[in-house]
């Protein structure tokens, strides 16, 4: 499951980079705060949340 994050996250920074759609730079902080939060959570996505 996280690998899909992961992944969705890679996908959406590949879109902004091709400025597909500038509506999409408001999802960027959230993405990269929950990408931050998996790398040091400790795996599950509620352990996440609680970790962050």
């Amino acid at each position: 499951m996280l690998g899909h994050i992961n992944d969705t996250v890679l996908d959406l920074f590949d879109w902004l980079d091709k400025r597909v759609t500038p509506i999409l730079i408001i999802l960027v902080e959230p993405f990269k705060s929950l990408s931050e939060c998996r790398r040091a959570g400790e795996g599950g996505l509620l352990s996440v949340h609680k970790s962050c």
